[in-house]
């Protein structure tokens, strides 16, 4: 056999190997002196080869990783990455989960840069990226009915009023806390949720991230603002997918006087962890078609390298004179999954328009406009996934032979939002791909899940999501029941 590099590869000296070449060196060395020697392992010369052969055994493992750390399918680790920047691909860092949370206390008070909240029942930290002065629009503001015979009770949030008009006899005060809680989540169009309290009623921001002017007419001696509190951006202190549901930071980790509580009202956006081998091969694979221009690959290429807030990607071209689904003729579509930012929208479009085919228009319901080369405006269209809102329901029976642990629910719920956010855009929701988190929890008999797309309606039938929609889950939409 061979060894080394030859047409057909590098081929390693293993140490069995080594050990026969060097008895068969030796013997012929002292054999052309006219003398023979003893090479078994217990003898002298045999002694003398195992103390060398696995030393050179090392230095041929040594060529061997040398001679494939030229490769990106047998590179590894720092050679992978050496070996991706020939063609400009850099490795995925990590990212931080990140958050917007409501911070509860007193009016002009300053949360400090660096203020710490940790995860309910965690050792995870998040801080805030930025000082927050505890004024203006806020997260939530509580109203509290102090008397019941006024004339109109008025809420107004982002210029809308709710007015409950009081009746004789005139109600209690927690009536009419509830009136106007009602008259708020019944605005389907509205920017807030309401809750109450006995007299208090909570108005909250509905989407859990969007700061509200929130004021009242009513004479603030029947009714009053009496808490408040305001958002503030916060990241964990450790890269990587830290979770973070809705209602689980709210630990204080660095007290601040005047500040009372934090309670993030979503779910944290997790982050990523450093990008692994395997992905970072599969995109370089990808970015072979970074020198083309106007192809799918060269375009597809380009908004995944160039793009670095993108998720994924799908590139639809129909070069037809006819309308091809939902493809009009002559048209490209690409489906992105990344944030909706202005920044990044721009991105895209300005990616769109260098690399997109000539005569091929570009079609979707998000428009960027670009200026070309000549000064002049030019409209670029993508689209992003379509959304789908899904509700799992669990409903478990316990096996008495095993101890369902505390907090057990809660537990197999994390776990099912923690991999049901694995789904990508087009990849339907298996409901039975839910087992491995519901029995990896001791103490589960037996389990029917179910789905839900309005949280009313169930099914136990598997989601078919469209090509052009995705998934989505919060930690709200999920629930588990031990019977």
């Amino acid at each position: 056999m061979a060894f080394g590099i030859d047409d057909s590869g590098f081929t390693i000296k293993r140490l069995p190997d080594i050990i026969d070449s060097l008895e068969t060196e030796l013997q012929a060395k002292f054999n052309a002196l006219g003398q023979e020697i003893n090479v078994k392992p217990d003898s002298v010369f045999g002694q003398l080869i195992t103390c060398v052969a696995p030393e050179l055994a090392l230095i041929w493992e040594a060529l061997e990783a040398s001679y494939l750390a030229m490769y990106p399918d047998s590179a590894e680790g720092y050679n992978l990455d050496q070996t991706c920047q020939i063609v400009g691909v850099e490795r995925l860092p990590a990212t931080y989960s990140t958050v917007r949370a409501a911070i509860w206390g007193n009016i002009g008070t300053v949360a400090p840069l660096g203020f710490k909240a940790a995860v309910e029942g965690t050792s995870y930290n998040f801080s805030l990226v930025e000082a927050v002065t505890l004024i203006g629009d806020t997260a939530v503001t509580v109203f509290t009915v102090t008397a019941h015979t006024w004339t109109t009770y008025n809420i107004e949030v982002e210029g809308t009023d709710y007015d409950y008009v009081v009746t004789t006899p005139a109600p209690a005060a927690a009536v009419i806390a509830q009136e106007l809680a009602d008259l708020i989540n019944a605005d389907v169009d509205g920017l807030a949720d309401a809750t109450v309290d006995g007299a208090d009623v909570h108005v909250i921001s509905r989407d859990g991230v969007t700061a509200l002017d929130v004021n009242s007419s009513t004479d603030p001696l029947y009714m009053e603002m009496t808490a408040y509190a305001w958002f503030g951006d916060f990241q964990a202190d450790l890269s990587g997918p830290v979770v973070a549901l809705a209602g689980t930071l709210n630990q204080i980790i660095t007290p601040v006087a005047g500040v009372d509580s934090v309670e993030n009202l979503v779910d944290a956006d997790e982050g990523r962890a450093t990008e692994t081998d395997t992905e970072l091969r599969i995109r370089r694979g990808a970015s072979l078609g970074l020198p083309g221009a106007a192809t799918v690959p060269a375009l597809y290429a380009h908004l995944t390298q160039d793009v670095e807030e993108i998720e994924s990607c799908t590139v639809e071209c129909n070069r037809t004179m006819a309308t091809v689904g939902t493809l009009p003729a002559k048209s490209f579509r690409a489906l992105i999954q990344a944030a909706d930012t202005a920044a990044i929208n721009q991105a895209i479009g300005e990616v769109i328009w260098a690399y997109q085919p000539a005569g091929i228009q570009s079609v979707g319901s998000e428009e960027v406009v670009v200026v070309d080369d000549w000064g002049n405006n030019q409209s670029v269209y993508f689209e992003r996934p379509t959304p789908v809102p899904v509700w799992i329901r669990v409903t478990m029976t316990e096996n008495t032979e095993q101890t369902f642990p505390t907090g057990g629910e809660a537990a197999i719920a994390a776990a099912i939002l923690e991999a049901a956010q694995l789904l990508n855009v087009g990849d339907d929701v298996i409901l039975g791909s839910f087992n491995m988190q519901i029995y990896a929890v001791p103490g589960v008999a037996t389990a029917v899940i179910e789905r839900s797309l309005n949280g009313s309606s169930w099914s136990t039938a598997n989601l078919t999501i469209a090509s052009t929609e995705q998934a989505t889950f919060t930690s709200g939409h999920i629930t588990v029941t031990m019977t």
